[in-house]
């Protein structure tokens, strides 16, 4: 049976309509990566209301930075979970989703770290697509 958690830690089951909603998975390694990523998860959740159901998985990188799986397979690399940025890479986020769903384009990545060090500058990865002769 598949398990929800809520935001302070508790897991609950999901029952009815509960079991169809489209929620991430959170990975983590230990209690800590988890708490932690709840809250981030919290603190965005918000501000990204329409993406939210696009997000299959939530979990760290290799270097402490967070990374969103979309159901397309996109990964958003995140950076760090800082709470004063979260509001502003939400936006920036959103921003380039909307312009990149005019363009039919395949996205393999979306890196919003660089926003981490003030840079206003967002990487954006697209599959290279493979002519036929």
């Amino acid at each position: 049976e598949k398990k929800g958690l809520d935001f302070d830690n508790k897991p609950f089951n999901l029952k009815g309509n509960m079991k169809d909603m489209k929620i991430p998975t959170i990975m983590f390694n230990n209690d800590v990566e988890k708490i932690s990523l709840l809250n981030f998860y919290k603190q965005i959740k918000d501000y990204i209301l329409n993406i939210v159901p696009k997000i299959t998985e939530i979990r760290y990188g290799e270097v402490d930075d967070i990374i969103l799986v979309m159901n397309d397979k996109t990964c958003i690399y995140w950076g760090s979970p800082k709470e004063s940025k979260n509001k502003r890479k939400s936006a920036k986020l959103k921003q380039v989703l909307e312009d990149l769903s005019t363009k039919n384009k395949n996205i393999k990545s979306i890196d919003l770290s660089f926003l981490d060090s003030n840079k206003n500058k967002i990487v954006v990865d697209v599959f290279k697509e493979e002519k036929s002769i």
